[in-house]
C-alpha cells in the first residue's frame, strides 16, 4: 500500500473520530442533568471510542496495519508514545 493509500485511510479514521467527538458533545448538551449517569456512560463511551479510532489511524498510517487492541494505554505504547 503506497503511504498516500495510507494517508487516506487514516483520515478516514480521525474523519470517524471527529464523528464520535462532535455526537458526544451534542448529547451532552441534550442531556443536561436528567438522567446523567446513563448518559454519562454513553458520552464517555463516545470519547473513548473517539480516541480509539484516532490513534488507530495514526498506527494505520505509521505501520500500515491496525491492532485489534481496544487499550488506549497500549495503543499509545505501540506509537511510542508514553502516559
Amino acid at each position: 500500500m503506497s503511504d498516500e493509500e495510507r494517508k487516506n485511510v487514516a483520515s478516514c479514521f480521525c474523519d470517524k473520530s471527529d464523528a464520535y467527538i462532535e455526537s458526544a458533545i451534542e448529547l451532552s448538551k441534550i442531556a443536561g442533568f436528567q438522567n446523567v449517569f446513563p448518559r454519562g456512560d454513553v458520552i464517555g463511551y463516545l470519547f473513548h471510542h473517539s480516541i480509539e479510532l484516532f490513534l488507530k489511524g495514526m498506527l494505520f498510517y505509521k505501520n500500515g496495519d491496525i491492532s485489534k487492541i481496544h487499550n488506549l494505554k497500549s495503543l499509545l505504547e505501540q506509537l511510542e508514545i508514553g502516559l
